[in-house]
């Protein structure tokens, strides 16, 4: 691949959604500010309608995206779902229970209005917004767009690393970049094992509205215990890649 088409791919495949989904962003508040005359809107309802959008435009993007680039997926398969549940949520609970023991620095004022949405608002409204429409857009972006032509520049170990760090910096907290980072090697990986972004997009989904479940309905203070659950759940996460992986063997070997 020559220096001109990976600067072509880099800004079909990056700086392109980028820029969609700020643009996107950044329409939709100035519209709500020049409509509603409030010059403090809400966050969180402006970032669920700009993610809306976001996956209209996006969707057929990516289709385009795969296709102009001679990127196939194989056929989905929901036997292939059972293990990224168990994963899913395997995640949730180490993910959480780890960045509950490092110190809460200040939080920016997005990840504030989202936990305090978890905490207090409707579950149904949270589901919606956290657990829904904000990983189908991540996903999109960083195991879609960005995945895809990291690993055509470089390799897969290459873009599951870089995707997961600019996916922890996109959180722009660093308890959540933690967890985000953690999330995103696992993501990375059964992308790179299953080849097809509707499974990130499943366990991304699961992820986050376990967490609701999770940040509202188990709340354990107990170290002893929070170590203990942890540890569950890290033997779960292990044997269910375990079996993924011994599953693609098997089908690689017949």
């Amino acid at each position: 691949m020559t220096l001109k088409s990976k600067f072509k791919l880099i800004a079909e495949g990056v700086l392109l959604p980028f820029a969609i989904f700020w643009g996107i962003t950044f329409i939709i508040t100035l519209f709500y500010i020049v409509i509603t005359a409030n010059l403090k809107p809400n966050l969180i309802m402006l970032q669920g309608i700009s993610n809306i959008f976001c996956i209209i435009v996006l969707f057929p993007l990516y289709a385009w995206f795969l296709k102009k680039y001679s990127i196939s997926e194989p056929k989905f398969e929901v036997k292939n779902c059972f293990y990224l549940i168990a994963i899913s949520f395997a995640i949730c609970i180490v993910g959480n229970i780890l960045v509950d023991f490092i110190p809460k620095g200040e939080e920016n004022k997005v990840t504030k209005e989202v936990m305090e949405m978890i905490e207090k608002y409707n579950v149904y409204v949270s589901i919606l917004f956290v657990a829904v429409l904000i990983p189908i857009v991540e996903e999109l972006i960083f195991r879609g767009f960005f995945y895809e032509t990291i690993k055509m520049i470089a390799n897969d170990k290459f873009a599951i690393i870089i995707t997961s760090i600019i996916f922890a910096i996109a959180h722009w907290d660093l308890r959540q970049g933690i967890y985000a980072f953690f999330a995103g090697i696992f993501l990375g990986y059964i992308k790179y094992k299953y080849r097809k972004l509707v499974y990130t997009i499943w366990m991304h989904l699961l992820m986050n509205f376990a967490s609701v479940v999770f940040v509202q309905h188990l709340p354990v203070d107990d170290i002893k215990e929070k170590l203990f659950i942890m540890f569950i759940g890290i033997a779960i996460l292990f044997f269910s890649m375990y079996r993924i992986n011994m599953k693609n063997e098997m089908e690689i070997g017949g």
